[in-house]
């Protein structure tokens, strides 16, 4: 009962709503239709209650909705099943459990209130509070045959930055090679790709997008290397409507990738600020100093070894955390 109260009044967003109205629609008593409101006040959706009017779901509620999600919604296959839950340790590694156990469809979509183990890339973790994030992954099958997977995490990165820069011309994130967003020198935003592999045929048999950004308030630990939207962005409720347009975005960015991958390539050059700068890159066995040079037709980090003994040497990177020479932090928080 509580979740078609829930509908009803989402329906309405707005407007007032009489327990008597609720409680015809759904042929129940006033007084269970009160229990229910109370219940759905407890978990965190803003219900207002007016004397003689009824019930009100504000304009600012922002808890994840499907109903919401989907009036946004314009991509045909990402976001055709959006499952949202309260809580889950992390929505790629539950991604990966639902599609164990049941045949979920292409485009499934998780999204989550909040991850109690959310994870980076290499076993990072990424704090993931209720309601303060939007912590989502999608569920896909490369069309073809598709080998370069890091185009996946570039063009979800782009999708983002399109996404966020619609509710404010003045914002402009920026990436980090390959999976961090950043709004001025403080990330707001990390993504997780992952493959599932066909052993037979050695070929993809699933791809798992994870995408989290800070949206709400963040611990004062935190606020020296990350931001969150929220200092941006003066909209109250906005992740139900960001969900939305990074599928939209990130949709035509995939179908753009099966075509050609130049244009993906040139957008997400643009929006690189490590490039023609010394980073300092660990590639798991070391950590050397490079000069960024450009991207490939791969994704792949081109650069130039400015110390030690390969001084000068142009390597081509696939895989590696790079971190800014003049800002050491981020080798510990990113």
């Amino acid at each position: 009962m509580k979740k078609l109260i829930l509908k009803i009044l989402e329906e309405n967003k707005g407007t007032p709503i009489s327990g008597g109205e609720l409680a015809r629609q759904l042929n129940v008593s006033r007084n269970a239709v009160w229990k229910n409101i109370n219940s759905l006040k407890k978990e965190g959706y803003k219900i207002i209650s007016l004397k003689n009017s009824g019930y009100i779901f504000s304009n600012d509620n922002d808890r994840l909705s499907e109903l919401e999600i989907k009036k946004y919604l314009k991509a045909r296959v990402l976001g055709s099943k959006i499952d949202i839950r309260q809580t889950v340790n992390s929505t790629n590694n539950e991604l990966k459990t639902v599609k164990n156990n049941q045949n979920i469809e292409n485009g499934y979509t998780l999204l989550s209130e909040e991850q109690t183990d959310g994870r980076g890339r290499r076993g990072r973790s990424f704090l993931s509070e209720k309601g303060q994030g939007l912590y989502m992954s999608i569920y896909f099958k490369p069309e073809a045959e598709f080998k370069d997977f890091t185009l996946i995490t570039i063009a979800a990165a782009i999708s983002v930055c399109k996404a966020v820069e619609s509710f404010s011309p003045s914002i402009s994130p920026k990436i980090k090679w390959v999976n961090d967003i950043f709004i001025g020198d403080k990330k707001f935003c990390g993504i997780l790709t992952e493959v599932v592999f066909n052993a037979e045929e050695n070929t993809a048999d699933t791809i798992i997008t994870g995408i989290g950004i800070n949206t709400g308030s963040l611990p004062e630990c935190l606020q020296e290397f990350a931001c969150t939207l929220s200092d941006f962005i003066s909209q109250a409720a906005i992740r139900n409507e960001l969900a939305a347009k990074i599928l939209n975005e990130f949709e035509q960015n995939l179908i753009d990738l099966q075509k050609n991958s130049s244009d993906i390539i040139k957008e997400y050059k643009s929006r690189l600020f490590i490039l023609n700068k010394h980073v300092i890159a660990n590639n798991f066995k070391e950590k050397i100093i490079i000069k960024a040079i450009d991207i490939d037709n791969k994704g792949r980090l081109k650069a130039e070894i400015i110390d030690g003994k390969n001084k000068g040497k142009i390597i081509t990177l696939s895989s590696a955390e790079v971190s800014l020479l003049s800002c050491e932090k981020y080798l510990y928080t990113n």
